[in-house]
């Protein structure tokens, strides 16, 4: 029964994976839709979106602080989520880095931005 479910969660997950590799164009639009939302937050954005250039299999929204701490950020991307529905995920944490739905850009915009202001003040509260 439990090798059952683990193949089950496999195959999904191969499923997902096409469907975030294939969806280039879709992602690169919710980058879009999630950089506009995220520009009254004042955080600045970098779109890395060409595969040829940038030697990623998928698109990918750089956030980052202006100023003196300009080296706190995160690289953002889009997948693939069950029942054809998108996510906003932080790059190289896998899907453990899923920061929001991608229906809601300002909701996600206010998540990454409070996930990026804890790594500007870690020693503050962020409700």
């Amino acid at each position: 029964m439990a090798q059952d479910l683990v193949q089950a969660v496999g195959r999904w997950r191969l499923v997902l994976a096409a469907r975030t590799l294939r969806g280039h164009d879709p992602a690169v639009r919710r980058l879009e839709v999630l950089r506009v939302a995220l520009k009254p937050l004042s955080w600045r954005c970098v779109g890395l979106y060409d595969k040829r250039e940038f030697r990623f299999p998928v698109p990918l929204l750089w956030v980052y602080a202006s100023g003196r701490a300009d080296d706190i950020g995160a690289v953002v991307t889009v997948r693939a989520l069950p029942g054809e529905a998108w996510g906003y995920f932080e790059a190289g944490d896998g899907r453990g880095g899923f920061i929001s739905p991608c229906g809601d850009a300002k909701a996600a915009a206010e998540a990454l931005d409070l996930l990026l202001k804890h790594r500007l003040f870690p020693s503050r509260e962020y409700a």
